[in-house]
């Protein structure tokens, strides 16, 4: 299946690159140090940042900012999340704050979104 994928990319698949394809499709969301740890150090930092690049290029995964920055596998889902700054929870927002930009002539290619909050547990805290 992956190797179809990657085809379908026009994209070369390597050992490297599938390694860190199915580390970031194992886990809902890695970091570059989570990436780096489950590698065991096989592959140097340059050639994990390329990679993580192209797959950012190609739509393979995405990047989410909260504290750090986080990849997940580019599942062709449209969703955008509050993250609590104090727990770290995150919730799932049923609507898009960007859908309205559909009426202004413009072809919105891709966004990203963060908003940070306090949840109402660490509020009560």
């Amino acid at each position: 299946m992956i190797k179809e994928y990657f085809k379908e990319k026009n994209i070369k698949l390597t050992k490297q690159r599938e390694l860190i394809f199915n580390i970031i499709d194992e886990n809902e969301e890695v970091t570059f140090k989570d990436i780096k740890e489950k590698c065991n150090n096989e592959m140097d930092n340059s050639t994990i940042y390329r990679i993580i690049e192209l797959f950012l290029k190609n739509n393979i995964i995405n990047k989410t900012l909260n504290e750090d920055i986080y990849y997940s596998i580019n599942k062709n889902e449209h969703k955008h999340y509050i993250y609590c700054v104090k727990c770290h929870k995150k919730d799932l927002i049923n609507i898009c704050p960007i859908d309205y930009l559909n009426n202004t002539g413009y072809k919105v290619l891709s966004h990203q979104i963060q908003i940070n909050g306090i949840c109402n547990e660490c509020q009560k805290k």
